[in-house]
């Protein structure tokens, strides 16, 4: 069934997507959000698809960690692509990257980072109430008021931290960004933990989560410097990396969240990103294999040698135990091309790739 609200929201940012949930809910504005109503036994992708294209609104709950989350930028991007209005929430002082920015320039920015958070609820619900009535919002970058009609769910919603303004530099470069600063982020780990090496900015780039046929041919052509960073994570102190993830997984953060915004994780996230888009190139036919074959190798030691935390991550992608059925799953396709063109090429040459997940 179509709902009136989709909220898009980095898991990291959970409270306060909840407690915008709550207060439309409160209103009679239904909202769709991922973590509560994708079914287990769906499909994870499709249902975020049909819950964009059902909406009436889109509520981005913007933050740091949402500027980062390809996931994001695939929502935004559906969003805009079926016409559907969108409301970005901004609960921390940050700028959109250039990717965000293409799709979101021109949208009227609710700004929520003054505490405290829930008396800008109200107002929320204003808006995208004449949103959903054919009126227009309040202007682009405008701070929200306080509003005479809180909800009470604002109310009874348990206060949130403020975030401190904090504001990145992004360099936009051939359609991504690199975030240049974010390599100091690597050397920042928790106490305790040894100090992890600089990441190459190339590294850290954000690529389209959303791949037409041009976008496709340039990644591609960005493939040397791909398989590059590949063997160089792989590379690294995996089994360091491994035991970080599961320690923070098991202190209650989430795959997700390691996977789109920790700067510990970062570069993994960007590379596995990566290959997992040449996949669904692949997979779309927008790259034919043999070309991407021809032009590229799979990242043969980066697969085997990152198995265990693609696990640790994958499989507690939305808290402990709460899997992403999908997770890199055009990546793993890719594999198995890959293997079967080698046994094609020479039988029994594929058997030192193994494709498991």
């Amino acid at each position: 069934m179509a709902n009136d609200v989709f909220i898009s929201h980095s898991s990291k940012d959970k409270r306060a997507a909840d407690a915008a949930c709550a207060a439309l809910e409160a209103a009679g504005i239904s909202c769709w959000m991922a973590a509560r109503d994708i079914l287990p036994s769906a499909d994870w992708g499709a249902s975020i698809v049909g819950a964009i294209t059902g909406a009436k609104v889109f509520v981005l709950i913007f933050s740091e960690s949402a500027n980062h989350s390809p996931y994001i930028l695939r929502e935004v991007e559906r969003a805009v692509s079926q016409g559907v209005p969108i409301i970005p929430l901004r609960i921390e002082d940050v700028t959109p990257d250039a990717s965000l920015g293409y799709f979101l320039g021109a949208q009227h920015w609710l700004n929520a980072y003054e505490p405290p958070f829930e008396r800008h609820l109200g107002y929320l619900v204003e808006v995208v109430r004449l949103v959903m009535d054919g009126g227009r919002a309040a202007a682009p970058g405008a701070s929200i008021r306080p509003s005479p009609r809180i909800a009470q769910a604002s109310a009874a919603a348990p206060p949130l931290r403020a975030a401190k303004p904090r504001r990145w530099p992004f360099v936009a470069a051939a359609g991504v960004v690199v975030a240049a600063t974010v390599v100091a982020a690597f050397l920042l780990l928790r106490p305790g933990s040894p100090a992890a090496p600089a990441a190459d900015p190339k590294c850290l780039v954000t690529v389209p989560s959303l791949a037409d046929a041009s976008a496709c041919r340039t990644l591609v052509d960005q493939s040397p410097a791909w398989e590059g960073c590949a063997a160089s994570y792989a590379d690294g102190d995996m089994a360091s990396r491994e035991r970080q993830a599961r320690q923070l997984i098991a202190a209650g953060r989430t795959g997700s969240d390691l996977y789109e915004a920790s700067p510990e994780f970062r570069e993994y996230g960007a590379v596995s990103h990566y290959w997992e888009m040449v996949g669904l190139c692949v997979a779309q036919g927008d790259v034919s294999f043999p070309a991407l074959s021809g032009a590229t190798s799979f990242p043969t030691h980066y697969w085997q040698a990152t198995r265990s935390l693609r696990r640790d991550i994958g499989s507690n992608w939305s808290g402990r135990g709460q899997a992403l059925p999908d997770f890199l799953s055009n990546l793993e396709a890719l594999c198995q091309r890959y293997k079967a063109a080698r046994d094609k090429l020479s039988p029994g040459g594929s058997r030192s790739l193994d494709c498991t997940f």
